[in-house]
């Protein structure tokens, strides 16, 4: 009968120390982004060696954990994030607070929740990550019937 041997720990765990490592690894690596911002999985496979000198907890990382967190765990709350920064009548948003919903801007609030339900959690609660993403994928482009564009 052999003896069961503990192969440690079989799940990533992502700590902010973990997540931000990550986010400073693709801003550093930006340059070598190709078309619309996206990293070729080389890039992922670093980022996770990166990751692994200081992760705390949990299994190592590995490139396609590093890509799967950016893809499907931080770039879809970006996008929640922006919609409310960009949102008209609204005060923007930020790490802290999330959105500045004023009792001026309450029945605007009202409106964007019933329509975009997913923007509820940061109605009073920030993410930590923000201004790291806003560094990483910058401003939205402006948008508008009355915006020049070049192409025009």
């Amino acid at each position: 009968m052999n003896p069961e041997v503990d192969t440690g720990p079989t799940k990533a765990v992502w700590t902010v120390a973990d997540v931000f490592k990550l986010l400073q690894y693709l801003i550093d690596q930006k340059p070598r982004a190709g078309d619309g911002g996206s990293y070729p999985m080389a890039i992922y496979n670093e980022a996770a060696v990166e990751c692994n000198k200081i992760r705390s907890q949990g299994a190592n990382k590995t490139g396609a954990m590093c890509k799967n967190k950016w893809s499907t765990g931080l770039r879809p709350i970006w996008k929640i994030c922006r919609e409310i920064d960009t949102r008209s009548g609204l005060g923007g948003f930020d790490t802290e607070k999330g959105a500045h919903i004023t009792a001026e801007s309450e029945h605007v609030w009202a409106d964007f929740v019933k329509s975009n339900p997913s923007v509820a959690p940061y109605k009073h609660k920030g993410w930590v990550y923000w201004d790291k993403m806003a560094e990483l994928l910058g401003s939205p482009p402006p948008r508008g019937h009355r915006v020049f564009r070049a192409s025009q």
